[in-house]
C-alpha cells in the first residue's frame, strides 16, 4: 500500500525566512508606536531625561491638553472625513477603470493600462509636493475638498 501524503506543502527555508522577515518588519512598525502611546503619560522631564524608561505614573493631563488645546479631535475627526471620501473615490472610480480595461478590448487599451501600473511603481510622496501646489492655486487649500 502506498503512503499517502499527509497534510498540505513542506514549510521550506523561504517560507521561514519570510515569516522572520514579516515579525520584523511588524516590530519596527509597532514598538514606535508602543512607545509614543508610553511617551504620551510622562511628562517633559520623564522625556527629555530618559525616553526609553517606562512613565513613573500613569498621566492624563497630557491627553487632555491635546483634546482641549490642540483640538486633536478635530483633527480626528477629519482625518476620517478625508480618508473615507478618498477610499470611497479610489474604489468607485478605480473599479470602473478596472471593469473597463478588463471587460472591454480598445485601441489604447494596453497603453492606458500601462499608465496605471506605471503610476504604481512611483512612490506617492513623490507627487505630494506638486499636488500641494496645485490645491493652493486651485485655492482650496485647508478645506476637506482640497
Amino acid at each position: 500500500m502506498a503512503s499517502r501524503d499527509r497534510g498540505g506543502p513542506r514549510p521550506s527555508v523561504l517560507s521561514g525566512l519570510s515569516h522572520v522577515a514579516l515579525a520584523v518588519w511588524a516590530l519596527l512598525i509597532v514598538l514606535p508606536l508602543l512607545w509614543t502611546f508610553l511617551a504620551s503619560f510622562k511628562n517633559n522631564t520623564e522625556i527629555f531625561g530618559d525616553p526609553l524608561q517606562l512613565p513613573g505614573a500613569l498621566r492624563l493631563d497630557s491627553w487632555g491638553r491635546a483634546w482641549g488645546k490642540a483640538h486633536i479631535g478635530q483633527y480626528m475627526l477629519n482625518t476620517v472625513i478625508v480618508v473615507f471620501f478618498g477610499t470611497a473615490g479610489t474604489m468607485l472610480f478605480g473599479s470602473m477603470a478596472a471593469y473597463v480595461l478588463g471587460r472591454y478590448r480598445f485601441v489604447g487599451n494596453k497603453l492606458i493600462y500601462y499608465y496605471f501600473v506605471a503610476g504604481l511603481a512611483f512612490p506617492v510622496f513623490l507627487a505630494l509636493g506638486p499636488l500641494f501646489f496645485v490645491v493652493k492655486q486651485v485655492g482650496l487649500l485647508n478645506s476637506h475638498i482640497g
